[in-house]
């Protein structure tokens, strides 16, 4: 949060305090293969308004290697108390993209 909107919202001077939200689906693979329909859902669902993003790094330690993706929408709408419904629903999209993963 910006630090023009937190000295807002503590000093009561913003007309609509509230938070922005950034999602993120983390996985660790044996594989660099990410998971496209979790991508593609995310991007479907909010990569019109919102920032999808998709990041691969890969850990090597002395006996293996593992990759870890990590899946982040970083949604450009200001939250506040009233969006609480709104919130819900990325909670409950949340759930539905992870029953609709290729990989279980």
């Amino acid at each position: 949060m910006p630090h023009h909107e937190l000295s807002g919202e503590l000093l009561q001077t913003t007309r609509k305090p509230g938070c922005r939200v950034t999602l993120v689906f983390l996985e660790t693979q044996d594989s660099k293969e990410y998971d496209e329909i979790l991508y593609k859902k995310l991007k479907k669902i909010w990569g019109e308004n919102h920032p999808v993003s998709l990041f691969l790094t890969k850990e090597l330690t002395m006996t293996s290697f593992y990759y870890h993706h990590k899946y982040k929408v970083k949604f450009q709408t200001m939250f506040g108390e009233d969006d609480l419904e709104a919130l819900l629903q990325i909670v409950d999209h949340s759930i539905v993209l992870l029953g609709l993963t290729s990989r279980k």
